[in-house]
């Protein structure tokens, strides 16, 4: 994570300070400008190629969707969250995306403020128009996040670089964190045509890379046949013992012989 810079004044600035991290507990451990978290080395080295390990299938890119199978890793190397979660602290979130996060007393709303230089992979940059829409498409069709943030009723542009949420709820200290977790997709490539020519739609599972994320060639999958992979260990079967048929003891007995 990069130095949080301090937070400008903006028209409609709240009556509460932005603060550059969030906790359910009280206080965070890191100060306002701090360059990395304490477990991140600053000085590794990069370059060269990962190798990652998946076990199952995918059929979608779409991560605000929950039909289908999302492929892993799109949600955490394609997307951003407002916040970001610290490892070495508990229910504990600091700007990401946003820059800071403000919220009343009673925390009746949470006003997230945009980073100036945040973009998305295709160098777009985010905007509370992308953040209102993320969230508005993620509570309408996906039941998780329908449930998730069920007491926040209300997401509106506050600002150049600010949302606000409203909530039918007080003192709920969990949700300016949590609406702190929720994926941010960019709102202009999805309202966009696809490959293919036609209007692209969110409401659908799709295996188009998201603002050109892979390439061929650049992104290889290779699937490992395990040689000692096994049909199940058990098998059923299960009769109408209703039936006419299986009224003869007999007939009973033949199938148990004949499956034993």
């Amino acid at each position: 994570m990069l130095g949080l810079p301090s937070v400008p004044a903006s028209a409609q600035e709240p009556a509460e300070p932005f603060r550059h991290g969030v906790s359910i507990l009280g206080d965070v451990k890191y100060p306002p400008g701090f360059a990395h978290f304490e477990y991140v080395n600053p000085d590794a080295p990069k370059g060269g190629t990962l190798r990652m390990s998946s076990t199952g299938t995918f059929d979608s890119f779409n991560p605000v969707l929950d039909r289908g199978e999302v492929a892993p890793g799109v949600v955490a190397s394609v997307f951003d969250t407002l916040l970001k979660d610290s490892s070495d602290e508990i229910s504990t979130g600091y700007g990401l995306l946003a820059e800071g996060v403000s919220f009343p007393d009673d925390i009746s709303s949470a006003t997230f403020r945009l980073r100036a230089e945040a973009r998305f992979a295709d160098g777009e940059p985010v905007k509370p128009e992308d953040v209102i829409f993320s969230f508005e498409k993620l509570k309408e069709l996906n039941p998780l996040y329908m449930s998730y943030y069920s007491h926040v009723v209300a997401a509106e542009k506050t600002g150049e670089r600010d949302v606000t949420f409203r909530f039918d709820q007080k003192n709920n200290r969990e949700l300016p964190m949590i609406l702190g977790q929720f994926p941010v997709v960019p709102k202009h490539w999805w309202e966009a045509n696809g490959a293919d020519g036609k209007p692209r739609d969110i409401a659908r599972t799709t295996l188009e890379p998201v603002m050109g994320s892979a390439t061929d060639g650049r992104v290889k999958k290779e699937e490992y046949e395990n040689p000692f992979r096994a049909r199940g260990v058990m098998q059923a079967l299960v009769p109408n013992m209703r039936r006419e048929m299986f009224k003869d003891q007999r007939v009973r007995k033949a199938l148990n012989y004949a499956l034993d």
